[in-house]
């Protein structure tokens, strides 16, 4: 006996006393298809009709085939809620993620206006600094230095602002 047989005799103890045309109407199917999915010729109907069929005579499938137990069930409801939790976990981490791409994009803006103070600052004072009123190979080099670091610091800002926009509007 295969298991459309054994879901076919399901189907005759729920039955009852209902008849063909009964079933059909409240399954929304139509009489000839019930009849032929009770009958021996039936032999793959279409999912469609086996579950209208199931679900008007109440006759669970999982039961039937043995798909899930009722402990089974417990288990996924134990595993859905591991999953909400840590859905809210990974959601707290993205929150976490972007507070922490906000600082280091402040952090930057910052440590731009610094470095650009300083090197107008030592350019301005002659006296003390790397400049010293001289334009010898240290006070080129210590410039460049400067103005690369804060060309390096600005190209960063942009790719973590791309970054975060570009995520942002895959969210969305």
């Amino acid at each position: 006996m295969n298991e459309m047989d054994v879901l076919k005799n399901r189907w005759r103890e729920a039955k009852g006393t209902r008849t063909f045309p009964d079933i059909a109407e409240a399954a929304d199917l139509s009489p000839s298809t019930v009849e032929y999915a009770f009958s021996p010729k039936s032999t793959n109907p279409s999912i469609d009709t086996v579950v209208r069929i199931s679900r008007e005579l109440h006759v669970s499938l999982d039961e039937t085939f043995g798909i899930l137990s009722p402990s089974g069930r417990a288990e996924t409801e134990l595993a859905r809620q591991d999953a909400s939790h840590w859905k809210s976990r990974y959601e707290s981490a993205v929150r976490d993620i972007e507070y922490l791409r906000t600082v280091i994009l402040m952090l930057g803006v910052f440590c731009c206006v610094v470095v650009i103070w300083c090197v107008t600052l030592d350019v301005r004072c002659a006296d003390i600094g790397f400049f010293r009123g001289e334009w010898n190979f240290v006070a080129v080099f210590s410039m460049v230095c400067f103005a690369i670091a804060a060309f390096m610091v600005v190209l960063f800002i942009i790719r973590v602002y791309r970054r975060h926009r570009q995520r942002k509007g895959e969210n969305e």
